[in-house]
């Protein structure tokens, strides 16, 4: 083997370990972790009277690819990574005033993380819903 060759098996050795340590994203870490999650949907009228709306009533309203995110994450769902679906709540916010049928006069959304590794995460959008 050449020298080239020795640096490239090492290179290709060490990179999963680097990734794992330092949890930094690279080598294979996408399959490496999961997360389970749930998003938690409250409307409340102008009274300030709460009500819960279901994740999957947004389902129909999303693209294919994003349904599995909302079909049923009223339980908590496992999954490899919710990041996308983290930094969008406000527009998950704005979808379920819309889905509400004008009921809700604010809706707040919580996503709730519990990863394999680390600590739990709560993220929470509240939006006042344009009627």
């Amino acid at each position: 083997m050449t020298r080239v060759h020795h640096l490239a098996a090492a290179f290709v050795v060490s990179l999963p370990l680097v990734g794992a340590l330092g949890d930094a994203g690279l080598a294979f870490t996408m399959y490496a972790s999961s997360v389970s999650y749930r998003v938690v949907i409250d409307g409340s009228d102008g009274a300030g009277r709460r009500h819960a709306i279901a994740p999957t009533l947004l389902a129909s309203r999303v693209g294919r690819s994003a349904q599995p995110f909302f079909a049923g994450a009223d339980n908590l769902r496992r999954t490899y990574d919710v990041r996308a679906l983290r930094v969008r709540l406000p527009e998950v916010a704005r979808l379920a005033c819309a889905a509400d049928e004008g009921r809700s006069a604010a809706v707040t959304v919580v996503l709730e993380e519990r990863p394999g590794r680390g600590e739990p995460r709560t993220t929470r959008a509240e939006i006042t819903c344009s009627r």
